[in-house]
C-alpha cells in the first residue's frame, strides 16, 4: 500500500530554507503611530534585556565578591596557623637551649662536684688512715706498757 504524503502549499518559514535566496521576505507595513508603538516596545525589551544583563553580572559580582572573601579568610586561618607553628618551633628551640644550657652546667657541675666527692673522699680515707695510725700507736705503746710490765703478749 501506498502512502499519501500532504504537502504543505508554503514552505514552513519557521525552518531554515534551503531555497532562503528564493524566498522573498515579508516586511509588514506599519502606521506612524503602530511603528512608535512597536518601537517603544522594542526599547522596553531593550531596556529589559539591558537590565538583566546588568542584574545578572552584579549577582555575578556579589559571587566573586563572596569568593574573595573566602580566599581573605582562609589566608588569615593559614597565616594564623603559620604563626602557630612558628610559636611552637620557636618554643621547642627556646627548650632545646635551656635542656642543652642544664644538661651543660649539670655536666660541668657533676665535674666539680666530682672533684668535690674526689677531695672529700681523700680526706676521709686521711682521716681514717690517721685514725687507724693513732690507734696502731695506741696499740703499740699498750705493747710496751705490758712488755715493760712483763706480761705475756700473745
Amino acid at each position: 500500500m501506498k502512502r499519501m504524503i500532504r504537502y504543505s502549499p508554503a514552505p514552513d518559514e519557521s525552518l531554515p530554507s534551503l531555497n532562503s535566496h528564493l524566498v522573498v521576505p515579508r516586511t509588514r507595513e506599519l502606521t506612524e503611530s503602530a511603528f512608535t508603538t512597536e518601537l517603544e516596545r522594542v526599547k522596553r525589551q531593550h531596556r529589559g534585556v539591558k537590565l538583566a544583563i546588568a542584574e545578572a553580572e552584579h549577582e555575578k559580582d556579589k559571587i566573586v565578591l563572596q569568593q574573595k572573601r573566602v580566599e581573605i579568610g582562609i589566608a588569615k586561618v593559614s597565616l594564623e596557623s603559620t604563626k602557630q607553628d612558628f610559636l611552637t618551633a620557636a618554643h621547642k628551640l627556646v627548650e632545646k637551649r635551656a635542656r642543652s644550657a642544664i644538661a651543660s652546667d649539670n655536666a660541668q657541675s657533676a665535674v666539680a662536684e666530682w672533684s668535690m666527692n674526689q677531695d672529700a673522699i681523700k680526706e676521709k680515707i686521711q682521716g681514717i688512715h690517721i685514725v687507724v695510725q693513732e690507734a696502731q700507736q695506741k696499740n703499740l705503746d699498750k705493747r710496751d706498757d705490758l712488755r715493760l710490765k712483763g706480761t705475756p703478749i700473745r
